[in-house]
């Protein structure tokens, strides 16, 4: 059984693609994303490292910083699995999925994309968070050590099914429009937005995706 891990930045379609993994590895060696805020690392790393001398293996989504809090020790230890970075160019749609989390203290369903009728609440941005994400988006582009990219502009249920050899699985996603719930002047945040993250030599177009 070849073995995987999956790395992405949040709201960028990680919950989508890991629903596919737990099928390729089955319930109890499913953790999804395993690490947080909260967790003491070492004592999830040892627990890691002991199942690994008991021939088990789990499946683990990583957000960029959490790989840079353990990076060396990450380095290793998936050395001999299949990386794969899930690639969501829009920048912009993200920023605002992790706002509206954000601003509603994270009381709001995370998995938004499975619901189609939300009762969707107002919420706004601050300057600070913005410069914040500009930082943590681009660490996340810049992230490089992957084995395989996953597209969301071009894949589908069927092609990661096919890619892992599961029988043809599809979830249904919904699209929110975060845009209508903002706040404050839709414009000028954008505006602000798409200077910060120029900052870091990341152009994004107005439609809200990035050039690569």
């Amino acid at each position: 059984m070849k073995n995987y891990t999956l790395i992405g930045y949040q709201r960028c379609g990680t919950t989508w693609l890991s629903l596919h993994f737990k099928t390729y590895y089955g319930k109890p060696n499913f953790l999804g994303e395993y690490f947080s805020q909260e967790t003491n690392f070492d004592n999830k790393i040892s627990f890691l490292e002991n199942e690994r001398k008991q021939n088990n293996e789990y499946f683990i989504k990583w957000i960029i910083w959490q790989i840079k809090e353990c990076e060396d020790w990450w380095n290793n230890f998936y050395k001999n699995f299949e990386k794969i970075k899930i690639l969501n160019r829009n920048a912009w749609r993200i920023f605002l999925s992790e706002s509206y989390l954000r601003y509603n203290n994270y009381k709001s369903d995370p998995n938004l994309w499975q619901h189609k009728d939300y009762n969707m609440k107002k919420f706004s941005v601050d300057i600070e968070w913005i410069k914040q994400f500009a930082n943590q988006y681009n660490q996340y582009i810049m992230f490089s050590n992957y084995d395989t990219i996953f597209d969301v502009d071009k894949i589908t249920d069927e092609y990661v099914s096919n890619y892992l050899g599961n029988s043809n699985i599809k979830y249904e996603r919904f699209v929110h429009n975060y845009e209508d719930y903002l706040q404050q002047d839709l414009d000028l945040t954008k505006e602000i937005f798409i200077s910060e993250l120029k900052k870091f030599g990341i152009t994004c177009l107005q439609s809200g995706k990035i050039e690569l």
